[in-house]
């Protein structure tokens, strides 16, 4: 959701005008279902409307998941694209008076770690996202970075308490109260 609840984003491989083929994705020599970002709107009754598909630089590739969009309406995602290495990345496509911007890699340190699902805070003051930054107990940990005085991202923690295990955590999501989080796991 957009931290006003006007929008509900969301991925889907559906094509991005009328009679096209579904999306399509490939790595590592794999076609699978590609996905693009879209977003329904709320409507003043709390009805939502049709899925619009988020047009621009941000949508041109097949595989982006996970949105998480501050209050200003950038939008942060995870994706695999041309300069994300071998593996996710995620990326913030910023909102201008023309639009979202074209996506730029958050710059979170070594690129040989798998960084995805991202949930940002409505003011972009911290960042929660899935990945292994090398200390993970499981598959995929719970990491948070701060943003710096300078702008540029600190260097990512692992999330205290007993929110990781030796499972598998993803797909954060902040709760419209400070503190809260929502995990799959």
């Amino acid at each position: 959701f957009s931290p006003d609840g006007r929008r509900l984003y969301f991925v889907s491989n559906r094509p991005p005008h009328s009679g096209d083929a579904p999306l399509v994705a490939e790595m590592g020599g794999h076609r699978f279902p590609g996905t693009n970002l879209w977003y329904v709107p709320r409507d003043t009754n709390g009805r939502w409307g049709n899925p619009v598909h988020v047009d621009g630089a941000l949508n041109d590739g097949a595989m982006i998941y996970n949105p998480s969009v501050a209050a200003n309406g950038d939008v942060y995602f995870s994706a695999h694209r041309a300069d994300s290495g071998r593996l996710f990345q995620i990326y913030v496509s910023r909102q201008t008076p023309q639009g979202l911007a074209p996506p730029q890699r958050v710059e979170l340190g070594d690129m040989t770690r798998n960084r995805m699902d991202p949930a940002i805070d409505p003011g972009q003051r911290f960042i929660v996202y899935a990945g292994d930054e090398g200390d993970s107990l499981g598959r995929a940990d719970l990491y948070i970075a701060f943003r710096e005085a300078d702008g540029h991202w600190g260097k990512p923690e692992h999330l205290a308490g007993d929110v990781n295990s030796e499972g598998l955590e993803n797909a954060p999501s902040l709760g419209p109260h400070f503190g809260e989080l929502y995990v799959a796991s």
